[in-house]
């Protein structure tokens, strides 16, 4: 049996890589983030549990389903360092409201991207250096950065 090397659109792996980096987004936030109908980001990300990329979980009633990034989807967007994530009814909320507030920051500051907390502890892990997850005080789970070029 051959290998097979499939190719994604820069848009599904834009989707993908956004995901992963946050740990688990909603259609919502990625209708926000992308300025686009409810039901196109919908879409998108069921083209990505499709293709293996993404993961549905629907933990919570009466709330969004998330979508996570599976093993594929980390080696088809390049993400380095981090494991998918495990969404659950203890970790759900949190992880709707993350990428919530990402999607708003994202759109208030255009030329910056969120740096989400699993990208955090993978950068403190590397560094040997604190950031904002070990400091005391009000919880920080992202972090903008200037977008690259």
């Amino acid at each position: 049996m051959g290998i097979t090397h499939t190719t994604h659109s820069p848009e599904l792996l834009d989707v993908v890589r956004w995901t992963g980096r946050l740990g688990a987004v909603t259609a919502e936030a990625l209708a926000r983030r992308q300025q686009r109908s409810l039901a196109s980001a919908r879409g998108l990300l069921l083209s990505g549990e499709r293709a293996g990329l993404l993961r549905r979980s629907r933990v919570l009633a009466n709330a969004p389903t998330l979508y996570a990034v599976t093993r594929a989807g980390l080696r088809a967007a390049n993400l380095r360092g981090l494991e998918p994530s495990r969404v659950s009814v203890a970790n759900a909320p949190h992880a709707i409201a993350s990428a919530e507030a990402a999607a708003a920051l994202e759109l208030a500051y255009p030329d910056h991207e969120v740096m989400g907390e699993r990208e955090l502890r993978r950068d403190e892990h590397d560094t040997g250096r604190t950031s904002c997850s070990g400091r005391p005080g009000p919880v920080c789970s992202c972090r903008l950065r200037w977008r690259s070029s």
